[in-house]
C-alpha cells in the first residue's frame, strides 16, 4: 500500500480542540446528572455524559495517538505512512478505542432502559458479548466486529432513542433534542472520514475535514446546557433546520464516496445511516406538527428540563427549598449570592433565577414576576398557547 497522509501540525491542533470540547461536554452532562434528585433525570444526563466520554477516549487513542504509530516519513509539514506496516502499539491503541466507545454507548443504553424499565434491558445485553470480543480478540477481529457489528447497531439505536425521548418529552424540549441528534450525526460522519478506510484511499479528503466536523458536533451537543433555553422555542423550525443539514452533508459525503474505490458493504452502512437519519427526523417532524396532544408516559423523564416548571411541583417541594435553602430549579445548595422570591420566599440560585426571567419571567412556587419589570408568562399559559398554535 503506497504513503498516504496521515496527520500534519494543524489537524493534530483541531484533534486536540475537537478531543477537549466532548471531554468537557461529557464532565457537564455528568455533574448536571449528579445535581439533579429526580432519578430519570440523573440517569439519562449522566448516560448522556458517558457516552461523549467514551467518544472522548476513543477520539484520543484512535485518531490522535493512534495514528502516531505507522511507519513513515515527515515531509512538508506532514506525515505520511502506510497503512500496510503498522506497529504493534497501533492496533492496542485502536482497539482501545474501540472498547472505550463500546462501553459509552452501553452505559448510554442502559441508562434508557433503567428509565422506561420496558425492555429488559436487551439492547444492553446484546450488546454485552461483542464488548467482551472487543476485550479478547486480536485487533483484525475486534476491528471488523466494531465496524460491522457493534458501532452500526449502537449508533442505530441510540439515534432512535433521542428520537423516542423526543417524541415523549414536552414542545419545549422538542427543540432542544434536534441539537443532541444533530450533534451525533455529525460525530458519527466525523469517525467515517477520520476512518483507516477512508484515509487509505488514493484521494483522501483533507485532513481537516474530520476534526473541524467533529468540533461542530461537539460544541452542538454542548449548547443545550449553555444557551438560553427560549432561543430553541421553535421545535419545528429547529428540527428543519438541523434536519436539512445533516441530510445535506450525509448524501454530499456518499456522493464523495461513490468517486472512490470502497468495499460494497461499507457503501451499504453509509446508505442505511442516511436511511436512519431522514427516517427519524421524518418521524420527528410528522410528530412535532401533528395535532393529536398525547399524554406523557410517567416513567420517561424529560431530559434538560433544568429551567421548565415541573406540572407536578409540589407544597413539599417549595418547604424544603425554603428550609434547605436550595434552589427550587437546579435543587443545588444556595451559595452566598442568591434570589428571594420577595412574594412567597422561595430560594433561587442567580444562574437559575436569570434563565427563569429570560424564559418565563415567572416563580415556580407563586408565579410572581421574578423581574417586575418585564412581563411575566408562567409556564402553563405558555404551554396552552402552544398547544393552540399547533391545533
Amino acid at each position: 500500500m503506497a504513503d498516504v497522509m496521515i496527520w500534519n501540525p494543524f489537524e493534530r491542533f483541531l484533534w486536540g480542540v475537537a478531543i477537549t470540547l466532548i471531554f468537557i461536554c461529557g464532565v457537564f452532562y455528568i455533574v448536571k446528572g449528579k445535581r439533579r434528585e429526580d432519578f430519570n433525570e440523573k440517569i439519562m444526563l449522566m448516560g448522556f455524559g458517558c457516552y461523549f466520554m467514551g467518544l472522548t477516549f476513543q477520539r484520543f487513542f484512535g485518531a490522535y495517538l493512534g495514528s502516531i504509530f505507522i511507519s513513515g516519513t515527515y515531509t512538508n509539514y506532514t506525515y505520511y505512512g502506510d497503512f500496510g506496516n503498522i506497529e504493534p502499539l497501533f492496533k492496542f491503541f485502536f482497539q482501545l478505542s474501540y472498547i472505550f466507545w463500546a462501553v459509552g454507548a452501553i452505559l448510554f443504553i442502559l441508562a434508557f432502559e433503567m428509565s422506561i424499565k420496558r425492555t429488559k434491558y436487551a439492547l444492553t445485553i446484546i450488546q454485552i458479548p461483542f464488548l467482551v470480543l472487543l476485550i479478547i480478540l486480536p485487533y483484525d477481529s475486534a476491528r471488523f466486529i466494531h465496524h460491522i457489528i457493534l458501532y452500526p447497531f449502537s449508533t442505530t439505536v441510540i439515534l432512535l432513542i433521542i428520537v423516542l425521548l423526543t417524541k415523549w418529552s414536552r414542545f419545549e424540549l422538542k427543540a432542544i433534542s434536534s441539537l443532541l441528534f444533530s450533534g451525533v450525526v455529525f460525530v458519527m460522519i466525523s469517525s467515517f472520514l477520520v476512518s483507516k478506510d477512508v484515509k487509505g484511499l488514493d484521494t483522501p479528503p483533507p485532513l481537516f475535514i474530520s476534526p473541524t466536523i467533529y468540533i461542530i458536533g461537539a460544541l452542538v451537543v454542548i449548547l443545550p446546557l449553555i444557551i438560553n433555553l427560549s432561543v430553541l422555542s421553535q421545535a419545528l423550525r429547529s428540527w428543519l433546520i438541523f434536519g436539512i443539514a445533516n441530510v445535506i452533508a450525509l448524501c454530499s459525503i456518499e456522493l464523495y464516496l461513490f468517486t472512490l474505490q470502497l468495499h460494497f458493504y461499507q457503501y451499504v452502512l453509509y446508505l442505511f445511516a442516511i436511511f436512519v437519519v431522514i427516517f427519524s427526523e421524518y418521524q420527528i417532524i410528522k410528530d412535532i406538527k401533528s395535532t393529536k396532544i398525547r399524554d406523557k408516559m410517567e416513567e420517561i423523564p424529560d431530559i434538560l428540563k433544568m429551567f421548565i416548571k415541573p406540572k407536578d411541583l409540589s407544597e413539599e417541594e417549595v418547604s424544603v427549598s425554603k428550609e434547605k435553602k436550595i434552589c427550587l430549579v437546579c435543587k443545588g445548595k444556595i451559595g452566598r449570592f442568591n434570589f428571594l422570591c420577595s412574594e412567597c420566599g422561595t430560594f433561587f440560585c442567580l444562574k437559575c433565577s436569570e434563565a427563569l426571567s429570560k424564559l418565563e419571567n415567572s416563580c415556580w412556587a407563586c408565579n410572581h414576576p421574578i423581574d417586575p419589570s418585564k412581563p411575566s408568562k408562567p409556564y402553563e399559559e405558555e404551554e396552552k398557547e402552544e398547544i393552540e398554535v399547533l391545533k
